[in-house]
């Protein structure tokens, strides 16, 4: 994971940077396209929570406020991970006493890992609001939910679950998903800093994706509902703000 933690670090510098050439009038409220990075805690409930438990997500994103309306249009790509696996999907490896013989002759050294990803288009508003935006926001998105399992030979022994013979390990699954969202909105009194945080649940109409699960010797294409629900924080810098000509003050 350090290279997706890396990857957000040099977004956010990146952004940072280019907010320095979005000042404008801290009195006048402009539309202006901002840069997020998120990061959440979620739950899992229905039939994910079979599979797995207690996750962890990051992602990154934009946002086009409309302030006089109230209207924040974005979208969104998170990174889904965790170690919580229930579901042990290498049974067909195993010896008599538990464990898997690997290649050199050992006992290989096998971990399960959560990994997903989603992403979305969404709505959101802002209401109970002062004069600088803070205030309680709702927001609700469509997007796509994947997530599988990942089978970690730290052994490096296992031929078996390398490559694209792990696909027939991973229990691959996907689907159109639906988000709702509702927090609290902070802003600065310049208006160059957003955050926030809030309780979002997403609820996934799934399937198996692999044409076989090799521990089971059979496909999993069953119609599942996958819901995740947990905590998130946002933090949005402006990019550029949009303003009538001549109006822009620097």
């Amino acid at each position: 994971m350090k290279q997706y933690f890396s990857l957000f670090a040099l977004l956010f510098i990146t952004s940072l940077c280019l907010a320095q050439d979005s000042r404008y009038s801290d009195d006048i409220k402009y539309n202006f396209l901002g840069v997020s990075v998120s990061y959440g805690i979620n739950n899992t409930a229905g039939d994910i929570s079979d599979r797995f438990g207690r996750h962890s997500e990051a992602g990154i994103g934009f946002e086009y406020h409309i302030p006089k309306k109230d209207i924040i249009l974005y979208t969104e790509a998170k990174l889904l991970f965790g170690d919580r696996v229930k579901e042990q999907t290498v049974t067909n490896l195993l010896t008599e006493t538990g464990n898997i013989l690997g290649s050199d002759g050992r006992f290989a050294n096998i971990f399960f890992r959560m990994r997903g990803h989603y992403i979305g288009l969404g709505v959101a508003t802002t209401i109970l609001t002062d004069e600088v935006g803070k205030g309680l926001r709702l927001g609700a998105s469509v997007g796509l939910l994947s997530h599988f399992i990942r089978v970690q030979d730290d052994s490096n022994s296992l031929p078996q679950v390398s490559g694209d013979y792990g696909k027939g390990y991973d229990r691959l699954t996907r689907g159109p998903s639906l988000k709702q969202r509702i927090g609290y909105n902070y802003v600065n009194k310049a208006r160059k800093v957003f955050l926030s945080i809030a309780l979002e649940i997403t609820e996934a109409f799934t399937s198996g994706q692999r044409p076989l699960n090799f521990d089971t010797g059979t496909a999993d294409n069953s119609s599942r509902l996958d819901i995740l629900y947990g905590l998130n924080v946002k933090y949005t810098l402006p990019l550029r703000s949009y303003a009538p000509a001549g109006e822009i003050y620097y």
